[in-house]
């Protein structure tokens, strides 16, 4: 007889379907606002750690005051409950595992827990002049400083005043690299800037 393990619950549209991987580690979701996204699933008939408690508090950034009142921590309470949760980063346990993805850094924290492409080398792999707004706006959501992705947010923006602010916003901080500065150049030609591109172009070499 099937029995409900877990309730996925986002911000999303319907989902209309999923798949676990072979290992039963995630699952990925498909929704009718056109976005799939990829859940951990930690194992069901293992005891919640004593911890977890603090560690949704903490990933929330909120709890119920004693008067039944949402309020919201401070930075020093944030502060005090993640020192109480960095000793059981090292525990054998999948929750553990989940603790240590969630306080990696941005640089080095892979797209889910048992994954080993980091957010950073994912969006790298999504930012192309093709995306859509959808890829776009996950790209961001994986590594909102990659050099390229303010071009990309750009060829989305209806008003040209903010589209012109984020192109130079993103040119101003391309590095010194041929190949970021050649994609850079293919993004501009796809949204009709081909003096820009030159000049990017140019700059490189």
């Amino acid at each position: 007889m099937a029995r409900s393990l877990a309730t996925f619950q986002d911000d999303t549209d319907k989902v209309s379907s999923a798949a676990f991987s072979p290992d039963g580690r995630r699952v990925l979701v498909a929704s009718d606002d056109k976005v799939a996204r990829l859940w951990p699933v930690l194992p069901a008939d293992v005891p919640l750690p004593k911890w977890w408690g603090d560690f949704l508090v903490w990933l929330g950034g909120k709890r119920i005051a004693p008067d039944g009142q949402i309020e919201t921590l401070s930075g020093d309470e944030l502060r005090q409950l993640e020192a109480r949760l960095r000793p059981h980063m090292n525990e054998d346990t999948d929750y553990a595992r989940l603790l240590r993805w969630r306080f990696a850094s941005a640089e080095e924290r892979p797209v889910d827990p048992y994954g080993t492409i980091t957010q950073q080398e994912a969006a790298d792999l999504i930012i192309r002049p093709d995306m859509n707004q959808y890829e776009t706006r996950h790209a961001y959501e994986l590594d909102p400083w990659h050099p390229l992705i303010h071009l990309a947010l750009a060829g989305f923006k209806e008003d040209p005043i903010r589209a012109d602010f984020l192109r130079r916003y993103s040119l101003d901080r391309l590095p010194n690299d041929a190949r970021i500065r050649q994609r850079a150049a293919e993004f501009l030609r796809k949204q009709g800037k081909e003096d820009l591109a030159r000049e990017v172009e140019v700059r490189g070499h």
